[in-house]
């Protein structure tokens, strides 16, 4: 198995899954917001020794089969942070997983994380689609996939931590993946898009040569020479 890159994001960092991350894994994931809507497999309550084992016994052997690829989330500024972790699976009709501690929800980290996660699924990996199953009640991981562009094609009956519900199965093709990278805007349509707003706010700017001489006003200029004898005496 080739190693596992680190992958970055702007507020991000993605590390490949160890087994010295377990006592952080233990410290995070045995919270019920956190288990309830993952699968029924998850012992609840959460044994001491449970991410131990998981890591252990069950990620990293598949990481090096070449089946499963795991990542800890952290943040970009502080890496010994960690505020959950991210999976690839390759397995019919579940291609990727992921959890995050509730002092970290609705901040966008997970969207962010994802984003990375699917490039390494469809550039690096080549894989034609993912599918991603998801509790019926589980309304943040439902968001995240409405925001990449994922469409829901079927429900099917499901078994969880917080007992029996239904499973919806939200899937992208690769081409549908391109495509929305394809759409966005590069940098230097970001820096035309900034130059316009500040324009629109500050019309007198808008004369030519404005811009950059704002830019230049910010940088301190040396006093004049009769000034600074002044200051010297």
């Amino acid at each position: 198995m080739d190693r596992l890159p680190t992958l970055f994001t702007d507020r991000l960092l993605l590390t490949p899954l160890q087994l010295q991350d377990a006592p952080a894994i233990q410290a995070l994931f045995a919270q019920w917001e956190v288990v309830r809507y993952l699968d029924r497999r998850v012992p609840w309550p959460y044994p001491d020794d449970g991410a131990l084992v998981y890591v252990r016994d069950v990620a990293l052997p598949a990481m090096a089969a070449g089946h499963e690829w795991h990542w800890m989330i952290r943040l970009r500024d502080d890496a010994e942070s960690v505020l959950g972790s991210i999976s690839l699976f390759d397995q019919p009709g579940n291609n990727r997983g992921f959890w995050l501690a509730p002092q970290w929800w609705g901040r966008g980290y997970m969207r962010e994380a994802c984003r990375a996660i699917n490039g390494y699924w469809f550039e690096v990996l080549s894989r034609p689609l993912m599918q991603v199953p998801k509790a019926a009640a589980n309304q943040a991981s439902r968001k995240v996939s409405e925001h990449e562009g994922m469409r829901r094609m079927g429900v099917r009956e499901g078994d969880f931590v917080c007992g029996p519900m239904p499973v919806e199965i939200w899937e992208m093709t690769r081409a549908e993946w391109l495509g929305r990278l394809a759409g966005r805007p590069k940098r230097s349509e970001f820096a035309s898009a900034s130059r316009t707003l500040w324009e629109r706010v500050h019309p007198r700017r808008i004369q030519r040569g404005g811009w950059h001489r704002l830019r230049r006003c910010s940088r301190p200029r040396p006093l004049p020479q009769r000034s600074r004898q002044l200051l010297e005496n």
